[in-house]
């Protein structure tokens, strides 16, 4: 028996490989991955990758296309997620061997790096993915009230101004994604915030922070945030939605420059539940467009996403 492994060629396939999906990810409701498919513009039939034996789809691999502002320049970047195998094929090495092809093609495509989110981190080391820290803190919630008008996030009302902050703020940040106004609206549906953790700040009706966050034990946990003018904006949103929501601590991530302003920033030790891993597709390129002297993959690694660089916004999930 021959396994292939070759990109979807229609929707309906794509829905077929959803059943595979939701029997490898049996506590994961079926909804979860429907809704990504519906509601998220950049996805085509052929970023789900298959693995198929005698006719059957046995393996599923999803990859998310995005832009990644790394150091303030835009790359291609395969997000990849997803990745299943029938639970009565496991352990034929079909998962590696897909996932083989899905890097190889992305290459073949333009993607410059890849990117997952793991917790079986071990596995996909051996398919030449490094984990990467994000340098999360938590902080007190400070008892300053926000200076401005409170209120929950509306498409309506807020999301041009929320988008124009975005594409000020995130930009700069290494790790954040390019964002268009079909994935912004796509994104705020399939991320499906609670409306209690996504808030903005306004001050004589101007946008001066927002914040996407949920709940983590007893932390409010930032997803992603924005702020025009100071941290200390952001900071006092996030403090006010923490106070009245009954949480002690704020986690977030942080740059050099804003661990300075963050009261006592207490490090959060590696997550093994929620790893995240980079693979460079393409070094020569990223030498080229970065001016590095070295190409080698964990040489490049180093250099563009080192301690306290890397921010990737986790409403950008896959």
């Amino acid at each position: 028996m021959t396994v292939q492994y070759r990109p979807a060629e229609s929707r309906e396939e794509v829905l077929q490989s959803l059943e595979v999906t939701q029997q490898a990810f049996e506590r994961t409701p079926g909804e979860y991955f429907r809704r990504r498919l519906d509601l998220d513009p950049t996805l085509e039939p052929g970023d789900t990758f298959l693995a198929r034996l005698n006719n059957r789809i046995v393996g599923v691999v999803q990859r998310f296309p995005h832009q990644m502002y790394v150091r303030g320049k835009p790359i291609r970047l395969a997000g990849i997620g997803n990745v299943g195998t029938h639970p009565d094929f496991r352990g034929e090495g079909y998962a590696s061997g897909l996932m083989r092809y899905v890097l190889q093609t992305s290459l073949q495509q333009g993607f410059e790096l890849a990117m997952l989110f793991t917790r079986i981190a071990p596995f996909f080391a051996g398919l030449g993915f490094r984990p990467v820290d994000r340098n999360e803190f938590y902080i007190q919630p400070v008892d300053e009230a926000p200076r401005g008008d409170v209120s929950r996030f509306s498409i309506e009302n807020d999301l041009a101004d929320v988008m124009a902050l975005y594409e000020i703020f995130s930009p700069p940040r290494t790790g954040a994604v390019q964002r268009d106004a079909a994935y912004w609206r796509g994104q705020v549906e399939f991320a499906r915030d609670d409306p209690d953790f996504f808030q903005v700040l306004r001050r004589q009706g101007r946008l001066l922070a927002y914040i996407r966050g949920c709940r983590a034990g007893n932390a409010l946990r930032l997803m992603e945030y924005a702020y025009s003018d100071s941290f200390a904006d952001m900071l006092q949103l996030a403090s006010r939605v923490a106070h009245e929501l009954g949480f002690s601590r704020l986690r977030l991530p942080l740059t050099p420059e804003e661990l300075f302003q963050a009261p006592n920033p207490v490090p959060i030790g590696d997550d093994e539940e929620d790893r995240i891993m980079l693979h460079v597709l393409n070094p020569e390129a990223l030498t080229e467009r970065f001016s590095l002297w070295d190409d080698d993959p964990d040489s490049i690694l180093d250099h563009l996403f080192g301690p306290g660089e890397f921010t990737y916004w986790q409403t950008d999930f896959f």
